[in-house]
């Protein structure tokens, strides 16, 4: 039976504004029409008009070619919309104007991934991760080890995720993953311990409680397998995941 489990849910940096600028003295510069017609686009990103914010940022780019954020947004757009080749484009344009901006790193290596040219990203997410200021350096861990896992390289995955937790102890991302991989490894008691620890810290993830329920049911803990299934279809009813647990359930009966 195929495993419903754990979404391989790579983690994107959004775009957002960090642009500052001051009143103008004489008349509007291009730069500042530049940032204007950006912090249009992420208005309408917001609000869900994907196709409107591209155009803002698109145009905020003709304004200013050297407007590293309103490339790097629509890079994001891009890549919302499956067009990774546009979305590779816009992203290393942006490093080309600034090479530490890690969101730009990690974002192309998740084109990358989708491309399957899994050194590549795996070289663009190990960027964010060298800079020490980067707030999401947890997230990019984890992207690292969601790479390796699809290059079937378990124990670096692992790694990843163990690292992705000395810096954020809490990320129950990280945590559920790193049972997966234990588990891979033939490590079931360390996955269960996992998994545990990430239901602690998210109680009411009905992946979690399903990847748990499967290890206990490979283990013949059916009672164990039985509870933790039941709670995936609690949590998740009337879902995908929901009828991959009622299968394993009539199994048990």
């Amino acid at each position: 039976m195929k495993s419903a489990g754990l979404a391989k849910t790579f983690i994107v940096a959004a775009a957002v504004s960090g642009i500052l600028f001051g009143c103008a003295t004489g008349g509007i510069t291009p730069s500042q029409e530049s940032v204007s017609h950006y912090k249009m686009g992420l208005s309408r990103m917001q609000s869900g008009n994907d196709e409107a914010a591209l155009f803002e940022f698109n145009t905020a780019i003709k304004k200013n070619p050297g407007n590293a954020e309103a490339h790097f947004a629509a890079g994001v757009v891009y890549y919302k919309q499956h067009n990774l080749d546009a979305a590779i484009a816009e992203f290393k344009k942006v490093l080309s104007l600034d090479p530490r901006f890690a969101d730009a790193h990690n974002n192309l290596g998740l084109a990358y991934v989708q491309k399957k040219q899994y050194e590549n990203a795996l070289k663009e997410f190990k960027a964010a991760t060298d800079d020490a200021m980067y707030k999401s350096r947890d997230s990019a861990l984890i992207n690292i080890g969601l790479t390796y896992d699809a290059m079937e390289n378990y124990e670096m995955a692992a790694q990843s995720f163990r690292e992705a937790l000395l810096i954020q102890p809490t990320n129950s991302i990280a945590m559920a993953n790193l049972a997966k991989q234990c588990f891979k490894l033939g490590k079931p008691e360390e996955a269960i311990r996992y998994y545990q620890k990430s239901l602690e810290i998210e109680p009411d993830d009905p992946s979690v409680y399903y990847e748990l329920g499967l290890v206990y049911f490979k283990l013949g803990k059916n009672e164990d397998a039985m509870a933790s299934l039941k709670k995936t279809m609690e949590l998740a009813p009337n879902s995908e995941l929901s009828d991959a647990a009622k299968k394993y359930i009539d199994l048990l009966k």
